[in-house]
């Protein structure tokens, strides 16, 4: 289920691993452009929990980041 809340996304789903969010194995920019997706209230499809990567059961910047950085090989 995917809740929109004050420019967070609610999320449950299932495991995937961090930066994951459209569970095709990977954390790359197509993963973060559809949290920015998400931010911006574009896109509103249920995701995996890859999207939460610090756990606070919702989609934010941080998440955004976070996906940049590994598509960057810096984490």
């Amino acid at each position: 289920m995917t809740v929109l809340k004050d420019q967070e996304t609610v999320i449950e789903g299932k495991e995937t691993s961090p930066g994951d969010v459209n569970a095709d194995g990977l954390a790359n920019l197509t993963d973060a452009i559809a949290v920015l997706q998400i931010l911006s209230g574009v896109n509103n499809l249920i995701f995996t929990d890859g999207c939460d990567v610090n756990n606070d059961k919702k989609v934010g910047l941080e998440e955004a980041i976070y996906i940049l950085q590994k598509a960057a090989i810096l984490r």
